[in-house]
């Protein structure tokens, strides 16, 4: 029965007549029930058409008329409803796509909201919106927050994941997703920190999976505080499973974009790239609680950057150097700024230098000398093995020294040559540029004088000392094997039957050849570079003795008396790096026992500053 403006005494009479057949035979008006059910059910699986939805008006303007609607239709349609979409939900999701799902999902609720607009009451509305998050979401949540939050994830489907994000605050289930948004971060997280790649590698796989998180907060989960502050604290649980790799990665990072030794590895990039790839690493310095690990390998590597003038940009030095104030203060970058000084006074006493020489040399040398004059106590390293240096070289060093002193009559220098570098030429087949350290160009200048070498014997043709010092003795000849092995390793050396024994007899390579013409020589072998490290975290463990000692002197000084949990909780905003609290107490035992502190005679726990 199709409703006509033109004939409404017909309708009317059909209502009446219709109200008065159902209440006497209510197996007919189920039947009618029925028929609509089906046509929305038609609809649903194949799509509304003009000729149903005019049908499907008149149809549910009669069930109102006729008081059929509320009871019993509408709970004929909310069976019809859940029980249709838990059959379809259930075919869709085990497909396996969750993307098909979740524009499955929209489609439905749209389906169903235009339906509601179409022609049923709206007072059905919030019902039929609880039956399809019923079915469609709750049903399939365990599903739609474990392996497809995952899958979504893994492909940052952004518009996918604001759905599901929407869809699951409708239904109050915002902490499940939360509870998958942070299992998701933190396990993938450690995967990227702990897979066999280099440092490099690591660092850079952990700065994108940041960027396309940090992209999903913002675009898929409004960037909702609860979830920021997972996304926070995840990638701070993972840098800080080992917060000392972690700090030593992140640093290496920087210097391979910072150090012209690495362009072979990556492109060279403007001094605004550079700074992006600082900005993108600055996220996670933040994150880094063993910040004095970083600076110790930071300075490390910044040292060899400016001393070997192997750094690809001043600019980019300095922007990275203010980012580090900016996040730690002055006192953390206090040694790097005074390095860059040093760099700065090196630069005028090379003009200096210059000026003294020729008034005081009359013979002209056919090789250039420079030295740098280094702040004590500002840069990463001490005087290690005093090297001889051939005569010629020597005596530059000797008229620097003059020319120094006779400037700064109140200081002296103090030769570091084995943090040395040169460049020397090489003629083979053809002339060569060949850049070493010191010790590496010294081992070399002796095949001057020899065509053969024993490997033993290295060390007297160098004149160092024997050491008396056992230990002293194990490090001479360490840095003595890395030189001679750096040198083998890039042909320019052989050694006898390809093997490096004391006995082995080195020999220069006549027949070196190479298409390049300035050779470079690796400093440092897997093995020291080991070392390095090893030796680099143990310095810094060493150095926190004493940074924890004056935080707990300086607590005490100004409170007098501290209960352990009190001076502990006082300690953590002041020390710049992860702490145990028994490394803390064994420190508090130091400084009893040294008469710095007490403990009080009625409370152990509470300790008394004594002034």
């Amino acid at each position: 029965m199709i409703r006509s403006t033109e004939h409404k005494s017909i309708w009317k009479f059909c209502i009446s007549l219709l109200k008065a057949v159902c209440n006497n035979k209510p197996a007919i008006i189920n039947k009618i029930l029925e028929s609509i059910l089906a046509v929305i059910e038609k609809e649903r699986l194949n799509g509304a058409t003009a000729e149903s939805r005019r049908v499907l008006k008149s149809g549910i303007e009669m069930l109102m008329e006729s008081s059929f609607y509320k009871k019993p239709f509408e709970d004929m349609l909310i069976d019809s409803t859940r029980a249709f979409y838990a059959k379809e939900s259930t075919a869709q999701i085990a497909k396996g796509s969750i993307k098909n799902y979740i524009a499955y999902m929209q489609a439905k609720f749209g389906d169903e909201h235009e339906r509601l607009a179409g022609y049923l009451d709206l007072s059905t509305g919030p019902r039929v919106q609880t039956v399809l998050e019923e079915v469609l979401i709750k049903k399939h949540i365990e599903v739609l927050i474990g392996s497809g939050f995952v899958s979504l994830a893994e492909e940052q489907a952004i518009a996918e994941l604001k759905a599901l994000y929407e869809s699951l605050k409708s239904i109050g289930a915002i902490d499940d997703l939360k509870k998958s948004w942070t299992d998701y971060l933190h396990k993938k997280g450690l995967v990227l920190f702990q897979a066999e790649k280099t440092s490099e590698e690591i660092v850079e796989d952990l700065i994108a999976f940041k960027q396309s998180m940090d992209t999903v907060l913002a675009s898929s989960f409004e960037s909702e505080k609860n979830f920021k502050l997972s996304l926070k604290n995840s990638f701070e649980d993972v840098l800080n499973s080992n917060a000392n790799r972690s700090a030593e990665y992140v640093a290496k990072y920087l210097d391979m974009y910072l150090n012209t030794d690495a362009l072979k590895i990556v492109k060279k990039r403007s001094d605004e790239e550079i700074k992006g790839v600082v900005d993108h690493c600055m996220p996670l310095f933040k994150l880094i609680l063993n910040k004095d690990i970083f600076e110790a390998f930071y300075l490390r590597r910044l040292s060899k950057r400016l001393l070997f003038n192997k750094t690809v940009s001043s600019e980019c030095e300095k922007y990275l150097l203010d980012k580090l104030r900016e996040e730690c203060g002055p006192n953390y970058t206090r040694k790097a700024e005074a390095m860059f000084q040093d760099m700065e006074v090196t630069q005028e006493f090379a003009r200096g230098f210059e000026r003294f020489m020729e008034d005081n040399m009359t013979d002209k040398l056919d090789f250039q000398f420079s030295a740098a004059v280094l702040t004590f106590g500002a840069w990463p390293f001490e005087a290690f093995i005093p090297i001889p240096l051939p005569r010629e070289i020597s005596v530059m060093q000797e008229q620097f020294t003059k020319y120094y002193e006779k400037e700064n009559q109140k200081k002296r220098l103090h030769w570091n040559t084995p943090f040395s570098s040169a460049t020397i030429v090489g003629r083979f087949d053809k002339e060569y540029l060949i850049e070493t350290s010191g010790l590496q160009a010294i081992i070399l200048l002796l095949f001057n004088n020899s065509r053969t070498i024993v490997n033993a014997d290295v060390s007297k043709l160098l004149g160092l000392a024997v050491e008396a010092n056992i230990e002293k003795r194990r490090q001479v000849l360490e840095v003595i094997e890395a030189g001679v092995y750096s040198l083998v390793k890039s042909k320019l050396i052989c050694s006898e039957e390809n093997k490096l024994e004391k006995e082995s007899k080195l020999s220069l390579n006549e027949k070196f050849s190479s298409k390049l013409k300035r050779i470079v020589i690796t400093r440092m072998n897997k093995k020291e570079k080991a070392e390095e490290s090893k030796e680099t975290e143990e310095r810094v463990m060493e150095e926190r003795k004493y940074e924890i000692d004056a935080a707990i002197m300086k607590i005490m000084k100004g409170k007098k008396t501290a209960s352990h949990s009190e001076l502990l909780e006082k300690l953590r905003p002041q020390l710049k790096f992860l702490f145990q609290p028994p490394t803390i107490k064994k420190r508090i035992e130091g400084l009893i026992e040294r008469e710095y502190l007490k403990r009080d005679e009625k409370d152990p726990n509470i300790y008394i500053y004594i002034s």
